[in-house]
């Protein structure tokens, strides 16, 4: 029974250590343009064999853009750049986000809304939220939140 807990506890410490390990650089891998698998080992009481394993099974995975390069030993870890659409779709949160604090900041003032759900007051919307252009194309969004046009 001894042996048992005794093996059992060595397979734990050896899980977390892995686990830490792709924790990491789950976090950290946007800080590195390259890292050395013996530092990462020092880091994470790992041999280098281990460390190649496993950054090598989360690339395969597609957890981490990265690859290795056998001449200089490194880890070189590549940018992930934003899609056009990942990049509107936060344009849009972000003004959405504007929106709707604006919204509640009128709410607390004790705007006053219609029947129909407009504001009595005008609200003016300005050309940094929406961009030069845009806002005919977001003011279709909030008309459909309630909240008034200019």
């Amino acid at each position: 029974a001894v042996v048992s807990t005794q093996s059992t506890g060595g397979m734990l410490r050896q899980k977390i250590k892995e686990e830490s390990l792709r924790t990491y650089m789950f976090t950290y891998s946007a800080c590195y343009d390259s890292i050395s698998p013996m530092v990462l080992s020092k880091m994470f009481d790992l041999t280098n064999k281990q460390i190649h394993a496993l950054i090598s099974k989360m690339i395969l995975n597609d957890e981490l853009k990265a690859s290795w390069d056998n001449i200089t030993d490194l880890l070189i870890l590549h940018r992930a750049e934003s899609s056009k659409l990942q990049s509107l779709a936060k344009q849009t949160a972000d003004k959405l986000t504007y929106v709707m604090d604006n919204t509640e900041k009128m709410l607390g003032q004790g705007t006053t809304f219609n029947s129909r759900g407009n504001a009595a007051t005008a609200l003016t919307w300005p050309n940094s939220v929406f961009g030069a252009g845009n806002g005919s194309q977001i003011m279709g969004i909030v008309g459909a939140l309630g909240v008034p046009d200019h």
